[in-house]
């Protein structure tokens, strides 16, 4: 078992220069947390928004477009409508950056990769009573560790 990336790096230089051509296995494992932040629906009126790393997710109460969701009137329905807007969102800052679930009337949103990094990632309400986010950021992330065995 190898406990660095760079005790690997020499594993497989080792392995090339002594002409190994055998097949060998390599398993490594990313131990790093993706950063989290949630928002609770209770009540979304039309027009209310959750920010998100600075794209505004916008509730309507019809025909919801792109980076909007259908706000009905159930907390449940509207959290799961505004997971599957963040999901469905082709726009830079969120494809790639976040993605998102819902339970009941809350929304979680994770980062897209494990680490700090995710930390930065900002979360904003319109409404802090009918669309209550955790916190100003997203939080919990951290760095990830490597582990592997031959």
């Amino acid at each position: 078992k190898r406990e660095s990336l760079v005790d690997l790096i020499y594993f497989l230089k080792r392995c090339l220069a002594g002409g190994n051509s055998s097949a060998t296995t390599i398993s490594v494992r990313n131990t790093g947390v993706k950063a989290t932040g949630t928002v609770t629906c209770a009540s979304i009126a039309d027009s209310d928004t959750v920010t998100i790393n600075g794209v505004a997710f916008t509730a309507q109460d019809a025909s919801p477009g792109a980076n909007e969701f259908l706000q009905t009137g159930s907390d449940t329905a509207d959290a799961a409508a505004l997971a599957a807007a963040i999901n469905a969102s082709t726009t830079a800052g969120i494809v790639g950056i976040v993605t998102a679930t819902s339970a009941a009337a809350v929304v979680t949103v994770s980062a897209a990769v494990p680490g700090k990094i995710g930390n930065a990632i900002t979360l904003a309400s319109s409404n802090g009573t009918r669309a209550a986010v955790s916190a100003a950021r997203l939080a919990g992330g951290s760095e990830s560790a490597f582990t592997f065995s031959v």
